[in-house]
């Protein structure tokens, strides 16, 4: 888990969403979770938590990607391989609004599938260089011991690309493209170790926002354990009010009896 990453908040909403939709929360848990969602808005809000990223997925976007692409609407990514980090990364792009997907992976059901999870289309492995051709975008995670792409390819390559922009995350290690194409003009290369680096710059500044997060979650922390006692105390109280007032009216009532 990553302390003030945006998608951690998004899970428990959809958790509670879901557990809501099957009648399976109670009036504790929803109280709690309000409290929360309450907890989370206010930070980021109150801090500058949020505005810096830590995980590899959402630093290669927005740190990185989105310096060279002022939109994603219009541009083709390509996904090299299946890995789990590069479907992270895809969930950031879309959400920037990247919806234009091409997965390649030498097993071809596996592209296939990971492609259906994310309304893309796959294609054969021994397409990978008209892919690339074409791409804008490019997401690579393969296990390959060796380059995928070596400069020599990449050199053939980019003579079908008439100078456009091309945006690398090299996920993978070792490295799938040659670090030499990162020299090539237009061409934006970045290995796990560019990001990582990020993301430890951004994790020590993100570091000194943590005392004011956590004051404002010990104070809804608090407020919510004052609400709980309450709710806990009420009926007791009730109960000790109506036990107070049944002798006050019986002696009343035999107080009027005497009277003449």
């Amino acid at each position: 888990m990553v302390v003030g990453e945006p998608q951690i908040l998004s899970q428990v909403k959809q958790a509670y969403q879901l557990a809501t939709d099957n009648e399976t929360t109670g009036p504790l848990l929803h109280s709690a979770l309000q409290t929360a969602l309450k907890a989370a808005r206010r930070v980021a809000a109150e801090t500058a938590i949020h505005q810096r990223h830590v995980s590899i997925p959402s630093v290669a976007v927005v740190d990185f990607a989105q310096q060279i692409f002022e939109r994603f609407d219009d541009k083709r990514t390509v996904v090299i391989g299946a890995g789990e980090m590069a479907e992270e990364t895809l969930q950031y792009l879309q959400d920037q609004g990247a919806h234009e997907i091409v997965v390649i992976n030498r097993s071809f059901q596996r592209a296939a599938d990971l492609a259906l999870r994310w309304h893309g289309r796959a294609v054969p492995w021994q397409d990978l260089h008209e892919t690339l051709a074409a791409a804008d975008l490019v997401i690579s995670t393969t296990g390959s011991g060796e380059p995928v792409v070596g400069l020599e390819r990449f050199r053939q390559i980019e003579l079908n690309r008439s100078q456009r922009p091309l945006f690398i995350l090299d996920l993978a290690v070792p490295r799938d493209f040659d670090p030499a194409i990162g020299e090539r003009p237009d061409v934006y290369l970045y290995s796990i170790d560019d990001l990582q680096a990020a993301c430890d710059r951004n994790r020590r500044q993100r570091d000194k926002e943590l005392p004011a997060a956590v004051q404002i979650i010990d104070q809804e922390t608090d407020g919510f354990m004052a609400e709980m006692h309450h709710r806990a105390s009420a009926p007791v109280i009730q109960q000790l009010r109506q036990g107070w007032q049944k002798p006050k009216e019986e002696e009343l009532e035999r107080l009027l009896a005497r009277l003449p």
